[in-house]
Formats: C-alpha cells, structure tokens, sequence
C-alpha cells in the first residue's frame, strides 16, 4: 500500500517553522524560571509577588540579592540576563506571526474560536496545513493524535492512552485551548458537563470535539459562531497595533 507523504507549502512550513521555534523559547524560559526558583528557595527566599517576573517581582529578587553567596549571586544575575535576552527573541518572533495572522484567511478564522490567539492559531494552521487532505473529521481528529488507543480483551473493546501520533505542538495547543472553551464558550461547557456526567472529567475528549469543529470550519471557510462572547473582531483589530507595540520594544 502506498501512502501519499504531505508536503507543506513554502508559507506554510515559515509559519511552522516560526511557531516551533518560539515554543522552544517558552521551554528555555520555563527552564532558566524554574533554576531561579531553586535557587532562592534553597535560602529560603519567597517571591511574594503575583508574577515574580514582573516589575514587582524582579525588584524583589533585587532586594533579596545580600541573602546569597558570591558564585550565587553571579549565577542568579546571569539567569536573569538570560531570561531578559529570551523574552527579547519571542517579542520578534510574535512580531512576525502577527504580521502572517493578519493576511491569512485561515488563521483569522482559527481565531474566532475563544481562546485562539495568532500565536495558537499560526501553531495549529501550520501544523495541519491544507485541510482538503483529511477525507472527513473523523480522520483529521485521528490526525491529533488525540484518539485513544483501541485493543480487544475477548468480546470488549478497551480504549487505552491517546496515540500522540501527531505533531506535539498540535496537541499541545489543541489540549491548551480546549481548557479555555470550557470555561468561556456554552457550547463546549455544555457538552464537557454531559461528558462528566456519563464519563468522568474526559478533557481530552473536548479536545477531540474542539479538533473536528477547526476542521468543519476550515472546510467550510465559516468561523465559528459564539452569541454568548464574541471578541474576535477585537483579536483582529488589535493586531496591527500589537505589531506596532511588539516592533518598539
């Protein structure tokens, strides 16, 4: 059997490129915090404040820099610089994804749904690229790697583990978002309560749902209708702004 191998478009493979590229920016930030973090609780140092990264927060660190030793204190300030240069390269980043959601048909209809933004709606475009080569929902939801496992015990069919056959990045956003649709949009909250209600709390089944709705809405070309919230106009509008904003930075 021959299978036919997907080659992304040249737009859509930089669109790909940019996004994973800035994930593994978000992982380097995450990593150099949580070295941080170690560090001051091993003096038993608390950062009070709600982001210990923020103005408040780093004025702490400042005023906490007298509790730690010498080789700490280098260590500290050169983890800080480190964070400082990285937060530098994703503002550049973001600044040309914005740039693409702008002018891409696509990813501005990705963004109706609440919860996506250009950063997550550039992440599942590019990872999924021209939709018309999934035959049906059902295989594009397969695609995710979200479904789970299926294997037989006799009569029964069990369902194990999810197959995270796919990209991780389209996962990642996938199951992100579907946390965000709950809270906010009726429709998904309703059919989560139904899910609780038969199955237990199965997230990654909202995230199936939410993978077959993208994939109707890039069929069709129609965005997704929400009348309790609606802030995708705003999305859109910003986005020149936020270019502007992120440019001067």
């Amino acid at each position: 059997m021959h299978y036919e191998v997907y080659i992304p478009s040249g737009e859509t493979e930089n669109i790909r490129s940019l996004v994973r590229y800035r994930h593994s920016l978000g992982e380097e930030l995450t990593l150099k915090k949580n070295k941080i973090h170690a560090l001051l609780t091993s003096y038993g140092v608390i950062i009070k404040a709600t982001d210990p990264f923020g103005k408040k927060g780093l004025k702490e660190i400042e005023n906490n820099y007298s509790n730690l030793n010498y080789s700490d204190r280098i260590v500290l300030r050169s983890l800080l610089n480190d964070i400082s240069f990285i937060k530098i390269r994703e503002r550049k980043i973001e600044v040309e994804l914005s740039k693409i959601a702008v002018n891409n048909s696509n990813i501005k209809l990705l963004m109706t749904i609440p919860g996506i933004n250009y950063h997550s709606a550039c992440g599942i475009y590019s990872e999924i690229g021209d939709i018309s080569r999934f035959k049906n929902r059902e295989k594009f939801a397969s695609y995710t790697g979200l479904i789970p496992k299926e294997y037989s015990s006799g009569e029964r069919v069990v369902k194990g583990h999810i197959t995270k056959h796919a990209p991780s990045i389209l996962r990642f956003f996938l199951t992100e978002i579907s946390h965000i649709v709950i809270k906010y949009t009726k429709k998904f909250r309703s059919k989560y309560l139904s899910i609780v209600r038969r199955l237990g709390k199965k997230r990654s089944i909202i995230a199936i749902i939410l993978a077959e709705t993208i994939f109707t809405m890039l069929k069709n070309k129609t965005g997704y209708i929400d009348y309790e919230r609606d802030k995708t106009g705003l999305k859109i509008l910003i986005m020149p702004i936020l270019i502007d904003w992120k440019a001067l930075q």
